[in-house]
C-alpha cells in the first residue's frame, strides 16, 4: 500500500533553489546547508513548498546502478531544462516494488503510482537514458491537448520491418492480451522511455489504467532476447536477459512494458505519435536525446 503524503510539514529542506523530501530522511550538512539524502529525491520548481492543481512532474528511476552515468546526466539535464516542473528521482526501488529479477520494469509502474498518490495528475515518465537538450514545452502541450504522449519505437519509425508488437512479444503475453500473433504483427511497437499522461483526461486515464492492469497480470515479464527452446535464463550486461520467448522465428524477444503499452494503445484504437520530439527523429525539432542513439 502506498502512503499518501504531501510536501508540507516536517522533513522538507530547502537549499539552492530546490526542495527535497522523502519518507526516508537522512540529514547531512553540505557546504554549511542542511539537506537530506532521500528516497525518492523530490525537487520542486524554484524551491516552492506547495503544489498547484496544474503542476507537472517528471518521474525517473536509476535502480541497481545499471545506468549511473546516464541517470546522473538525465537528472542534471532535467534540472536545467525542466526547472518549472516538479522532479521525482529514484536511486533505488520505490517502496514495495519488486526487483527487476522478480518482475520486469515494475519500478516504472510503482514510481508513477507514487507520483499519483502524491497528488500529481500530469506526469511525464523519462527513462534514465533520456535527457532533455531543450525546452520540453511542446511535449507538455501535446499531453495537455491529447491527454497523452507515447512515441514509436525506432524500428517502427525507420521501417526496418521489425517494429511490430508481434516481433517483440512473448507467447505468454499474447495470451494475456487475447490476440493472435498475426494481429500483433500489425500493431506498431512503442517507446516507453518517454510516456506523458494527463490523468484527468479520459484517454490519459485509460492508458494508465490499462498499463497497470497488464503489469498486474504479468504481461511485463519475459526475456528481452528470444532464444527458442532455451530452458535457462542468460543474464545480459544490462537489465535485459535472454531465454525462450517463442518458437516463432519472427519473434526477436519480449519488450516488457513497451509490449504492454503498445497493446494498450491498440486496444483503445490509438497509434503512437510521431512529433519529432527526439533528436533521433528530428535534428531540427528534437529536444530529447536518447543516450544510446547519440
Amino acid at each position: 500500500m502506498l502512503r499518501r503524503s504531501g510536501y508540507q510539514g516536517s522533513g522538507i529542506a530547502s537549499a539552492v533553489g530546490r526542495v527535497e523530501r522523502s519518507t526516508r530522511l537522512a540529514p547531512v550538512t553540505l557546504q554549511g546547508l542542511l539537506v537530506f539524502t532521500v528516497k525518492p529525491i523530490i525537487v520542486s520548481p524554484s524551491g516552492r513548498l506547495e503544489r498547484g492543481p496544474e503542476d507537472r512532474v517528471i518521474v525517473s528511476c536509476g535502480v541497481e546502478s545499471v545506468y549511473p552515468e546516464r541517470f546522473t546526466s538525465m537528472r542534471a539535464a532535467c534540472d536545467h531544462w525542466c526547472s518549472g516542473c516538479w522532479r521525482v528521482y529514484y536511486t533505488d526501488y520505490p517502496d514495495g516494488c519488486p526487483r527487476q529479477a522478480e518482475h520486469k520494469y515494475a519500478f516504472k509502474i510503482f514510481a508513477i503510482r507514487e507520483a499519483e498518490a502524491l497528488g500529481f495528475r500530469r506526469i511525464l515518465w523519462l527513462d534514465a537514458g533520456m535527457s532533455p537538450v531543450g525546452s520540453t514545452a511542446p511535449l507538455w502541450q501535446c499531453v495537455n491537448d491529447a491527454g497523452w504522449y507515447v512515441g514509436y519505437q525506432d524500428a517502427e519509425r525507420t521501417g526496418d520491418g521489425l517494429g511490430k508488437l508481434g516481433n517483440w512479444c512473448s507467447d505468454a503475453a499474447l495470451a494475456v492480451y487475447g490476440i493472435s500473433r498475426e494481429e500483433a504483427l500489425g500493431v506498431p511497437l512503442v517507446r516507453s522511455g518517454i510516456v506523458g499522461l494527463d490523468l484527468d483526461h479520459p484517454l490519459g486515464a485509460a492508458i494508465w489504467k490499462g498499463w497497470q492492469d497488464l503489469y498486474e497480470r504479468g504481461a511485463f515479464n519475459g526475456h528481452h532476447n528470444n532464444v527458442p527452446g532455451s530452458s535457462r535464463e542468460t543474464p545480459a550486461a544490462s537489465m535485459k536477459t535472454s531465454g525462450h520467448v517463442s518458437f516463432d522465428p519472427r519473434v526477436r524477444g519480449h519488450r516488457h512494458d513497451e509490449s504492454a503499452l503498445a497493446f494498450v494503445l491498440h486496444s483503445l484504437g490509438l497509434k503512437p505519435q510521431n512529433r519529432g520530439f527526439l533528436t533521433l527523429e528530428s535534428k531540427q525539432t528534437g529536444f530529447l536525446r536518447h543516450w544510446e542513439a547519440g
